[in-house]
C-alpha cells in the first residue's frame, strides 16, 4: 500500500510465507530499467532509492501502528534491505545512521496518515493472501469513494 503511494510500481502483494526469500510476505515491486545506482547516482536514482527504503520500512511501521509492537525479528531482512540501499547514497556509518532515522520517521508519519487503507488492504490480504497490483488499486479506490461519501454525509449532517 505505501508502495503505491510512493509510485514504486508494484506487483503482487503476499502473506503466504516465502522460504526461499526467508520473508513471511513480500511486495514485488518493479525497478525501473534506468535504475543502476552502481553507474547512476541522480537525483532522480536517488529519489527512487529513497522511495523504496521507505517501502522497506513501511512493514515495520505498520505493525508497530496495528499492533503496538516493534516485530524486529520478522523486520530483519527489511531493515538490511533498507541500509544495503542507503549505502548507495551515503559516505559513513553514521550519515547511513542519520538517513535511515530520518526515512522512518518520514515512513511511519506516511504509515498513520495512510492506516485506514493500509487496513483494508491487509483485510484482503487476510482473506486472499494474495493480491495482484489492480487487486490493490481497487481497494485504494474504494477507500477514497467511501472516505468521500463519509465527508459528504458528514457535511449534510447525515451522520457523525
Amino acid at each position: 500500500m505505501i508502495a503505491w503511494h510512493l509510485r514504486l510500481g508494484i506487483g503482487r502483494v503476499s502473506i503466504v510465507p516465502d522460504p526461499d526469500r526467508g520473508s513471511l510476505g513480500h511486495i514485488e515491486t518493479k525497478v525501473p530499467r534506468w535504475i543502476d545506482p552502481d553507474v547512476d547516482l541522480s537525483p532522480a536514482a536517488q529519489d527512487w532509492l529513497q522511495r523504496r527504503i521507505q517501502m522497506s520500512l513501511a512493514g515495520r511501521a505498520s505493525e508497530k501502528l496495528f499492533t503496538g509492537r516493534w516485530n524486529h525479528v520478522g523486520a530483519r531482512g527489511d531493515y538490511r534491505s533498507a541500509t544495503d540501499l542507503a549505502l548507495y547514497v551515503c559516505g559513513s556509518s553514521e550519515e547511513i545512521s542519520a538517513f535511515i532515522k530520518w526515512l522512518d520517521l518520514r515512513t511511519r508519519a506516511t504509515v498513520k496518515f495512510h492506516g485506514a487503507q493500509i487496513a483494508k488492504v491487509a483485510a484482503a490480504l487476510l482473506e486472499h493472501h494474495t493480491l495482484r497490483p489492480r487487486d490493490v488499486e481497487r481497494l485504494i479506490q474504494e477507500w477514497y469513494k467511501e472516505a468521500g461519501a463519509h465527508r459528504r454525509a458528514i457535511r449534510e449532517g447525515k451522520a457523525e
